[in-house]
């Protein structure tokens, strides 16, 4: 690991100029996608380095069943994993045995049927070309969950850097064209959190409903289990959800592999929770009816003759660092000893330090 440019021609990723410790640092998250926010305040002589970027993951998700009557969900995840890492990146999905709630339910699919790796080969797909890794849940019909949301998830292990994701329902191995999910990606600053929001579809999607709150610093940061469309930032310590204002009104288009940014300021080196939902149609063409607290609306739903439906096709909850604990040696503290044992497993030496010295 090389602080002015990734010695290992497979990271050829980014440039740091920092100190060792933070450049060793900076770099593991890189490439943990993850970034264990808390121990910030705890290392000694690390400067500030804005633009650390995180890659987000689909921990947890809520798409809507549409009546084409799919047997089979598939989350296709592209990167530079080696034959090496391989499906060993996925470390555990969602068992949609559970019943959340309504919304969202459990598909009763149970956890995933099958997590195989190849090389993307869809020349339509902004990961054609790269490793890729799918994962699919596969199950009997349920026409009784028709327009109801239903939840999925996938865990990925530290280390696992995701540049692309996608959703497919498929009906016996055939993917059904529409769209279905947003792409996140943090990026950490000095002052706070940009969140961007990306398009990897090849149609149009319409994100509105975004919002966040960022938990106390003495509660615990929500488990993956925690982060569905239900959750309360009263259980976490915040008052309530902060709204978040997109560049196109309540409603912003966009457009096939297209991203926006949204910015949020923060006081803490803490993760925050964000939420956000993506339509298949304009406000003009299905007015949206807000939900009453302000954000992604369930109900934004209306069944068609033909078709799956307009209105709302996905709900997703996340965060930064949602792949990695604070608290890395599970001591019940975190300082110090997370930091060295997080440098052990990412990297040993930096570039500014001479040959050797660790």
């Amino acid at each position: 690991m090389e602080a002015g440019g990734w010695r290992n021609n497979k990271y050829k990723t980014m440039k740091v100029k920092n100190s060792a410790i933070w450049t060793k640092f900076s770099a593991a998250l890189r490439r943990s996608a993850i970034c264990a926010i808390s121990l910030f305040a705890v290392l000694q002589g690390a400067t500030a380095l804005a633009q650390v970027q995180i890659t987000g993951s689909l921990g947890n998700f809520d798409v809507r069943y549409p009546a084409s009557l799919p047997n089979d969900l598939e989350v296709v995840i592209y990167g530079d994993f080696g034959t090496a890492a391989g499906v060993s990146c996925v470390i555990g999905t969602w068992n949609t045995n559970n019943l959340l709630g309504n919304p969202p339910v459990g598909v009763q699919w149970g956890p995933a049927s099958s997590i195989t790796q190849s090389v993307g080969n869809d020349p339509n797909s902004p990961g054609f070309g790269l490793d890729c890794i799918t994962i699919r849940w596969a199950g009997p019909l349920r026409p009784a969950l028709v327009g109801q949301m239903v939840h999925f998830g996938v865990h990925l292990r530290p280390g696992c850097i995701v540049h692309h994701q996608e959703v497919w329902w498929t009906i016996n191995g055939t993917r059904i064209l529409r769209p279905c999910d947003p792409h996140i990606t943090w990026i950490c600053t000095t002052r706070g959190w940009i969140i961007c929001v990306g398009n990897p579809n090849p149609f149009p999607i319409y994100v509105y409903g975004c919002r966040h709150f960022a938990p106390a610093p003495t509660v615990l940061l929500p488990t993956l289990n925690q982060m569905n469309l239900g959750m309360n930032p009263v259980q976490f310590g915040a008052a309530a959800w902060t709204p978040i204002q997109l560049p196109g009104g309540r409603v912003t288009c966009l457009q096939p592999w297209c991203r926006i940014y949204l910015r949020v300021f923060t006081t803490t080196w803490r993760p925050i929770i964000f939420q956000i939902a993506a339509r298949n149609v304009s406000d003009q063409q299905f007015p949206l009816q807000p939900a009453p607290d302000g954000g992604p609306n369930p109900n934004d739903f209306q069944p068609t003759l033909e078709g799956d439906g307009l209105g709302t096709m996905m709900i997703m909850t996340t965060r930064a660092t949602q792949e990695f604990r604070e608290d890395i040696t599970g001591d019940g503290t975190v300082g110090q000893p997370d930091f060295n044992l997080l440098r052990s497993r990412f990297g040993t030496s930096s570039q500014d330090l001479t040959p050797g010295t660790p």
